[in-house]
């Protein structure tokens, strides 16, 4: 994701993605937050995550590599998974 505009978007998208399943407002959701700790992703949440980042991604993730500490933020997550 070469564009910065389109990186927002996608940043975006996994907040709208994450508030909707939790009790925290999409304003309240940041890039460093802890999503495990704030109750922000579970069990079920992760695996509706990952399907998430497949689809941004348009590719497979590659579950060899994937671990809790690489979701454990937002950052993270744009950083691990979507080349940000």
């Amino acid at each position: 994701f070469s564009e910065e505009s389109s990186l927002e978007n996608i940043t975006h998208e996994i907040r709208n993605f994450l508030a909707e399943g939790s009790r925290l407002s999409l304003c309240s959701i940041n890039d460093h937050m802890d999503l495990f700790e704030t109750g922000v992703l579970d069990s079920l949440a992760l695996l509706n995550l990952y399907a998430l980042l497949e689809t941004l991604r348009k590719s497979p993730l590659n579950f060899d590599t994937v671990n809790i500490e690489s979701v454990r933020t937002v950052r993270r997550i744009c950083t691990n998974f979507l080349d940000a």
